[in-house]
């Protein structure tokens, strides 16, 4: 079983192209992301249709639900991340933005008789971290 996880392309179409080719170049197929794909580089549109492209099985981020929710919070532009999000809304076309809302929280696919589960985050929340020995932050 060959499998590849990438995460947090935070809309860099160059470094997920980099990381997309040298993934199929080794000639793997499956390839999982953990969340945040399109908001903070200017490539959001671009880094959503490299993702298609390459068959990329994607759970919603933080960033990327901010995103797609941009021009329906009041505080749009409030702050940096705000800013970021109405940014990426901004250029992405409505079915990227459909397609984005959908994503699930969480991904669950069995490989090979293998049970695989990812997520952005933590399997609780979204916005917490994970130490190296597994705990939440």
């Amino acid at each position: 079983m060959l499998l590849a996880a990438l995460g947090d392309c935070l809309g860099n179409a160059p470094a997920a192209r980099a990381a997309l080719d040298a993934i199929a170049d080794r000639g793997i197929v499956t390839i999982l992301h953990t969340g945040n794909a399109v908001t903070g580089f200017p490539w959001p549109q671009e880094t959503f249709d490299l993702l298609g492209e390459h068959g990329v099985r994607c759970v919603q981020g933080d960033l990327d639900r901010a995103a797609v929710r941009a021009l329906r919070r009041k505080t749009a532009g409030d702050t940096a991340a705000d800013r970021a999000a109405a940014y990426a809304h901004g250029r992405l076309s409505s079915r990227a933005v459909e397609a984005i809302q959908g994503w699930p929280i969480r991904g669950a696919l069995t490989l090979e008789g293998v049970d695989i589960r990812w997520f952005s985050g933590t399997p609780t929340a979204q916005r917490e971290s994970m130490t190296a020995d597994g705990s939440a932050c």
